[in-house]
């Protein structure tokens, strides 16, 4: 795979393209808003290899939880801090692999993340056994998974963004929602892949390069 970056007023702009099996022409993706040339080349060199191994074809049948892997190891390459590539994971592993992980991403869809959102808000809604999601960590789990399949896109995964237009739930106000992370929890909850408590809070944590609607 080739790729280039240019520089677009004060930011960078990673360029590559892939093979559409289906035609044979090519398709040109880009990813922008990197602060640094450097940056841009560090997205460029994770995207390459999921190019070159096939995972650039929009015909590649990969799920959920494939996926949401190779996203967390994209966000890595990227320089993230640990504690928000914790908080992360802790996302994918505790809400949305449980309940969509196998799922085939072909088969995802607007009406699927709708019943995520269920699943969520019912007392089954984390495998770390906190029950059922406050109304915010569902907006966060949902945002966690739209960055996802927005990166999928951008990086030639998949040839349209399944979830463009599903929109985060409104933060309505559950009685059953015993899963909020308040200011004391949060210093408590343990990050995967680290000892000790995590940085900041956990709970108002927004996906770079993801919509907010």
């Amino acid at each position: 795979m080739k790729g280039s970056i240019r520089q677009r007023g004060q930011t960078y702009t990673a360029y590559w393209s892939t093979i559409d099996p289906g035609s044979g022409n090519r398709v040109q993706h880009t990813r922008g808003g990197f602060r640094t040339k450097g940056d841009a080349q560090k997205h460029l060199n994770a995207v390459r290899p999921l190019v070159d191994q096939g995972a650039g074809c929009p015909d590649r049948k990969m799920t959920v939880q494939e996926l949401l892997a190779e996203w967390l190891a994209a966000k890595a390459s990227e320089g993230l801090r640990n504690s928000t590539l914790g908080m992360y994971g802790n996302v994918v592993d505790g809400w949305l692999v449980p309940h969509i992980g196998g799922l085939r991403l072909d088969q995802l869809n607007s009406t699927r993340a709708g019943q995520l959102v269920d699943a969520l808000r019912s007392p089954e809604g984390s495998s770390l056994g906190r029950g059922a999601l406050s109304p915010r960590s569902v907006q966060l789990a949902v945002q966690v998974l739209k960055a996802a399949t927005r990166w999928a896109f951008e990086t030639g995964c998949v040839a349209r963004d399944p979830l463009a237009g599903f929109k985060r739930p409104k933060a309505q106000t559950s009685p059953a929602a015993t899963g909020a992370w308040t200011a004391t929890e949060g210093q408590r909850v343990p990050l995967r892949g680290r000892r000790g408590p995590p940085e900041g809070r956990m709970v108002a944590v927004a996906v770079p390069g993801t919509p907010t609607g």
